[in-house]
């Protein structure tokens, strides 16, 4: 470490690509700290300029390196945040998201599907990620989905967020009955036309108004979550039913029904 803080301090260039043995090929220092997961090293070299993003002449770029090799989720996040490409392919197509799969690195390939990463992207013998899963002790197929499925649906949420946060400031000065009115018409035709997604917007703008709603109100919100998958929401507003109405509501065995399957 102190020898490199010395060169870079002369001056020494971060960048330089190394063709001093025919495996090199064109290797950059911050590629050899990244690829042996010296992460305070990584982190000198960045500071220096080091181009998180040049890739040796066989298209290896110190994420992929840090994936392949002895990096860890640290090195990862130091590289990620200095900008490195997530999509950056080698010469034989694969990302950093097969590569961390293909070694077994479950915090890693949670992080980089959290960052929107598709499983589903194909290398150059068609392989994706799901099948560098299998045979794999340390990851599994299911566990990829999960991740990936937890990601959409963050995705999804943070998109309902910013439609309330639209529609509350278009009819910030109507009157709350008006606005119940409203959005009740806005829920029951989104059900009808099975578009769960504004439902589920203006169940959500019918909850935060001061007006009691009627227990079915919360059966279809809930029955909508699901369809959105979002299990956990789901089973919040169908309980939320069964507490309102007992065995004696209208859609009690079909509530039930549905908190099973969410708890599947």
């Amino acid at each position: 470490m102190a020898e490199v803080e010395s060169l870079l301090s002369y001056g020494y260039n971060p960048n330089v690509r190394n063709y001093t043995e025919s495996y090199d090929n064109g290797r950059t220092p911050v590629y050899y700290a990244a690829e042996g997961g010296y992460n305070s090293l990584v982190k000198k070299l960045i500071a220096a300029g080091a181009d998180v993003n040049q890739a040796s002449d066989e298209q290896w770029t110190p994420l992929l390196a840090a994936a392949r090799y002895s990096g860890n989720l640290e090195t990862i996040r130091i590289l990620v945040e200095a900008d490195a490409d997530i999509h950056f392919t080698n010469n034989y197509g694969r990302n950093v998201l097969m590569l961390a799969t293909y070694m077994g690195k479950a915090d890693v390939v949670q992080y980089l599907l959290g960052l929107g990463m598709d499983p589903e992207i194909k290398n150059n013998d068609g392989n994706n990620s799901y099948d560098y899963a299998k045979n794999n002790k340390d990851i599994s197929s299911d566990m990829i989905h999960q991740y990936r499925e937890a990601y959409l649906l963050k995705q999804k949420m943070a998109g309902i967020e910013n439609r309330i946060k639209e529609i509350e400031a278009r009819d910030e000065g109507l009157p709350e009955s008006l606005k119940r009115d409203k959005y009740l018409i806005a829920y029951t035709d989104a059900l009808k036309q099975e578009e769960y997604l504004d439902a589920v917007i203006y169940a959500n703008l019918l909850d935060k108004l001061d007006t009691p709603m009627e227990d079915a109100f919360y059966y279809f919100w809930g029955e909508a979550l699901l369809k959105l998958e979002d299990p956990e929401q789901a089973k919040s507003k169908l309980n939320e039913y069964l507490k309102r109405t007992g065995s004696g509501g209208k859609y009690y065995t079909q509530a039930l029904r549905l908190i099973i399957q969410a708890e599947a």
